[in-house]
């Protein structure tokens, strides 16, 4: 069974290893995130703090956003029959991400 689509090894272990280094990328940043989130309720942010984390939180959501549209490069869709029913706009999303890629 080819486990690689459209490029990505879709392979357990594969999945494991990259899950692992986005965790070490973003578990600092969650763990900062979580450290203002509570001193914010416990006793207030300074001004410092807040740009802080409001700078981290929209580099948290870029990320995870940005994973979310790399899973669907590699996405297709087929029915019982074994026809690809994926959605044009994924289709042309796809196709435009692969030629950004050529260039």
């Amino acid at each position: 069974m080819d486990t690689r689509k459209n490029g990505f090894d879709m392979t357990t272990s594969n999945l494991k290893i990259q899950l692992k280094k986005w965790g070490k990328r973003m578990i600092p940043i969650l763990k900062r995130i979580n450290e203002l989130a509570q001193k914010e309720r416990e006793e207030g942010l300074t001004n410092a703090e807040r740009v802080e984390q409001q700078v981290l939180r929209e580099d948290y959501l870029r990320e995870i956003r940005g994973q979310v549209l790399k899973s669907f490069q590699g996405l297709t869709i087929v029915d019982p029959e074994g026809n690809d029913v994926t959605p044009e706009k994924v289709r042309m999303h796809q196709i435009t991400e692969a030629r950004k890629r050529l260039h």
